[in-house]
């Protein structure tokens, strides 16, 4: 009997083990409307045992908070430089924001078509609601998390530029000069916008202030690496994937160390083409433009899986992740491909309504 409830008693004890707490955290940072959710979870006598904090950003046209990044570990002692500039928040971590700025919901597209110029669209009436003329050919532009302004690339009495606008007067608001052989290939914001990465075919990655618009520093492209062409950022912003020549096609950019580590193993995927790569929302993979159509890679160990076929002599243009990852739309010089990802399979193709129509320069749009 005395081992019957002593047995009782430790079920007891273990089942008391007292439940994670979490604390919400509001603000804004850079203008983004920013929530930190921090878990401290406990043992079994119930001390605590360990940190969490998570970190999401107000999508204000789906009215939800989306998480970008895993949870990660919190040191205790690192707590307050965490939550400096917020406030605790007593409400449902799911709770709208009580107040923030919601920038208008716009398409803004680059025209290198007759005058160059920044053209702005309505989201939901694809009407032209505003042109923002630009000296010469535009490379690349690129959108801030929070919505509210944008950054695109020129050149102004052959010096390149970085400019960024406002989106509620579209008026240039900051400039930065970039030395003369700067080649801009690709512009992206780290997922909570507090830095700007450029990517520079012959003088590496720029690191920006996107605040004020100044460069922080340079990092050289790689040894071996004679040209960067374009790059694409892991949704935790830890990466950039960067399509290369030379000595590696797909060279790795690491965003927290900021510089280059060991380049992508490209496995069975034979690259193919100049386009970005992208990745799946959860960060767990990423896609290339591949001799067989679309190069699967393992974002952990930065290998080439397998391909996703497409049919054989169509060209490649675009492709973007779309339905929270369940799918990749592809545009080909032939048709625009929905692939399914769970079954790496082409669910369904638009073909050109006539003979005169191709996709050969169409953008895929994903859902904000």
């Amino acid at each position: 009997m005395k081992h019957f409830l002593l047995s009782c008693c430790l079920i007891v004890i273990v089942g008391c083990g007292k439940d994670p707490t979490r604390e919400v955290f509001r603000g804004t940072e850079n203008g983004l409307a920013m929530q930190k959710v921090i878990t401290t979870y406990y043992d079994q006598s119930g001390d605590k045992s360990n940190r969490r904090i998570r970190y999401y950003t107000y999508n204000a046209r789906t009215r939800e908070w989306v998480s970008f990044g895993p949870e990660r570990p919190l040191r205790e002692a690192d707590t307050a430089e965490e939550t400096e500039n917020l406030k605790h928040f007593e409400g449902p971590p799911d709770a709208a924001p009580s107040a923030t700025v919601v920038p208008p919901h716009r398409i803004y597209l680059a025209n290198n078509g007759g005058p160059n110029a920044i053209i702005a669209l309505d989201v939901d009436s694809l009407n032209e609601v505003a042109r923002i003329r630009v000296p010469s050919f535009i490379a690349a532009l690129a959108a801030a998390p929070n919505g509210q302004t944008v950054v695109y690339n020129t050149l102004s009495s052959g010096t390149p530029q970085l400019i960024a606008f406002d989106v509620f007067t579209n008026t240039p608001r900051r400039t930065l000069n970039l030395p003369s052989t700067a080649q801009v290939r690709s512009i992206l914001y780290s997922p909570d916008g507090k830095r700007l990465f450029v990517a520079d075919s012959q003088l590496g990655i720029h690191i920006i202030d996107p605040a004020q618009l100044t460069l922080l520093q340079t990092v050289p492209r790689p040894a071996g690496i004679t040209e960067l062409i374009s790059a694409a950022i892991s949704p935790n912003g830890d990466l950039l994937v960067v399509r290369s020549s030379g000595t590696a096609s797909l060279s790795i950019f690491d965003m927290t160390a900021l510089q280059w580590t060991s380049p992508a193993t490209t496995g069975r995927v034979v690259l193919l083409g100049e386009r970005p790569c992208v990745f799946h929302p959860r960060g767990h993979e990423f896609y290339c433009s591949s001799s067989d159509g679309i190069g699967i890679f393992d974002a952990a160990t930065m290998t080439g899986q397998s391909s996703i076929t497409i049919p054989r002599g169509e060209i490649l243009y675009r492709f973007t992740t779309f339905e929270v990852g369940a799918y990749l739309l592809v545009t080909t010089d032939k048709a625009v491909r929905m692939i399914r990802l769970d079954t790496r399979t082409v669910e369904a193709t638009l073909n050109p309504p006539n003979a005169n129509t191709t996709f050969t320069t169409a953008y895929p749009v994903s859902q904000f």
